[in-house]
């Protein structure tokens, strides 16, 4: 039951199969249709269709982009999509792709580097580092671990649990460290010391006062 309605040179080879014109079609399965010319006009199309990216594939398997200007209004992630994370507009993200540890970029116009870095605060940046946050508006962690810079305008440089608080705020990383380091090494000589009740007691040894003592 196949048929041939016309053309030069086409095998209808299926049952039930048709070719409805062209030239040097085959069909060889069953209830298969060509309508004629198909494999010329797809060659013609292909010969004039432009198909306009700015990404050509290099020999390596690379995705090349134009030398040209690119704009994301949205948004760009590099690496992992993070589940946790509700993204702000115009925000940009590189992190791993372990989605457990993803950055996540929340304020408008912030920035994530690193691993499990959040920034919430408008404008805010996490350049580096492993759960760190920047909330406050203006804000900046550059690297380190545990730190927080709430305050507005606030940075922390690093270290390690940090944490900048008031507007303006800047923290140079390992001062609560450092502090214990110092307390535990200096030795603070002074004639008087304190007692239980807060007062501050002399030594029992002579005192000179060259200029002079007021009292009251």
């Amino acid at each position: 039951f196949a048929a041939i309605l016309g053309g030069s040179e086409n095998s209808a080879l299926g049952d039930y199969s048709s070719i409805s014109g062209g030239s040097n079609n085959l069909i060889s399965n069953n209830h298969a249709s060509v309508y004629g010319g198909e494999a010329i006009l797809k060659k013609d199309l292909e010969a004039t269709l432009v198909f306009d990216s700015p990404f050509t594939k290099d020999a390596s398997g690379w995705w090349v982009a134009d030398t040209a200007m690119f704009r994301f209004p949205k948004g760009v992630v590099v690496g992992a999509r993070s589940s946790r994370c509700t993204y702000g507009e115009a925000t940009l993200s590189v992190s791993t792709e372990d989605d457990t540890f993803g950055n996540c970029p929340e304020g408008d116009g912030s920035v994530t580097f690193g691993r499990s870095n959040t920034a919430s605060g408008k404008w805010s940046s996490v350049i580096g580092g492993y759960g760190n946050t920047a909330s406050g508006s203006y804000s900046s962690v550059s690297g380190g671990s545990g730190n927080t810079a709430s305050g507005d305008y606030s940075s922390v440089s690093g270290g390690s649990n940090n944490h900048a608080s008031s507007t303006h705020a800047s923290i140079y990383g390992g001062e609560a460290v450092l502090k214990q380091d110092l307390e535990s090494t200096l030795v603070f000589d002074s004639p008087f010391t304190k007692d239980a009740a807060g007062w501050w007691v002399a030594d029992m040894t002579m005192f000179r006062f060259p200029k002079g003592v007021v009292v009251g």
